[in-house]
Formats: structure tokens, C-alpha cells, sequence
């Protein structure tokens, strides 16, 4: 783009530039890499130290729900019948959806 100061960059022109850079930088060896470093292949359990989940458990609010009770709705759906209208289920209920006539 530096040798065509101004000159509009089409979708395609888009494409061609992606591709060019993708091609470079996407290599088998990156691709190894990623899955070594972060133990999926060949399989290392231990390969992220416990530490680097704990900002996880700022969002782990399984406490709060086990003394929660749970209020379930079940709707049974007939094939061939007309539209069903019904209201979703509030934070903390369950909804269950039987299909009869399979």
C-alpha cells in the first residue's frame, strides 16, 4: 500500500492482503507449538500450574445455587400440533421439553 499512496482497497484487495499475511504466519510449527505449550498434545495435565486458574474462581458461584431451589417446568409437544407459546423460565428454574410422535 505504500507504492499506491490513495488508492482504495477493495473486499478483494482485502483478501489477497489476509492471505498473504496468513500464509506466513500460520505455519505447522506454530500449530504444534500451541498444543504442546498448553499440554493438549502430547497430553500433560500438569502443563498450567494451578495458580493460573484462580482468576476463574472469581466467577465460581456454585455456594449460592446449592441452597437454591429449583422450580421446573415440563411442557409436553405433540409433532404436527400447533405453535406452543410459552414464557421462558426465570434464572434458577429448569425447563424440560418433551417431543411425542417421533
Amino acid at each position: 500500500m505504500l507504492h499506491n499512496a490513495g488508492k482504495r482497497i477493495t473486499d478483494y484487495d482485502i483478501a489477497a492482503i489476509f492471505n498473504t499475511a496468513y500464509v506466513s504466519a500460520a505455519t505447522l510449527d506454530k500449530c504444534v507449538s500451541g498444543f504442546n505449550c498448553t499440554g493438549i498434545y502430547p497430553f500433560n495435565r500438569n502443563r498450567i500450574p494451578e495458580y493460573r486458574y484462580a482468576p476463574s474462581a472469581t466467577t465460581d458461584n456454585s455456594a449460592a445455587y446449592e441452597s437454591a431451589s429449583v422450580k421446573t417446568h415440563t411442557i409436553s409437544v405433540q409433532l404436527g400440533s400447533e405453535d406452543i407459546i410459552f414464557e421462558p423460565p426465570a434464572v434458577g428454574e429448569e425447563l424440560i421439553i418433551e417431543i411425542n410422535g417421533l
